[in-house]
């Protein structure tokens, strides 16, 4: 992949009580994106005490808000940073920082959609739902 420029790009981890597993995912990610951010959302453990020293933007919540509430803030700090593009990783390890290339080369094929990845490979495992959904050219959320 070629180096994403920070303005292009910001890489979102929404984590909560993720001490174990925060620090590797957040240096993988530095890796492959120098704009990183992450939303400690509350959490009990030292996951925020886990990323001192790396270059990432750190925002918190001090009570427990939810993902939602974490990625409507990190997109809008991504987004005054001139973020055109956002990939979000769960904090517990659970997506690999290494398809973020492959999500970047199919978001830049398609700029005006919203590009989501699977970690199912069985047609038959994958929800209906996610197939069905898109957005009309009004920006409605629909489904088909």
């Amino acid at each position: 992949m070629t180096a994403p420029r920070a303005i292009d790009l910001s890489v979102v981890i929404p984590a909560y009580n993720e001490a174990g597993t925060i620090r590797a995912l957040a240096e993988a990610s530095l890796a492959l994106c120098p704009r990183l951010i992450v939303v400690d959302d509350g959490s009990t453990d030292a996951t925020a005490l886990q990323l001192q020293g790396l270059p990432l933007t750190l925002l918190r919540h001090s009570l427990n808000r939810g993902k939602a509430a974490c990625l409507r803030l990190a997109f809008s700090e991504a987004q005054r940073h001139g973020a055109r593009c956002v990939i979000t990783l769960d904090g517990d390890g659970q997506h690999d920082p290494n398809d973020a290339p492959a999500l970047l080369r199919a978001w830049r094929n398609h700029p005006d959609r919203l590009i989501v990845g699977s970690r199912l490979h069985d047609k038959a495992q994958f929800p209906r739902a996610r197939y069905r959904a898109y957005r009309d050219h009004a920006g409605r959320a629909s489904a088909r």
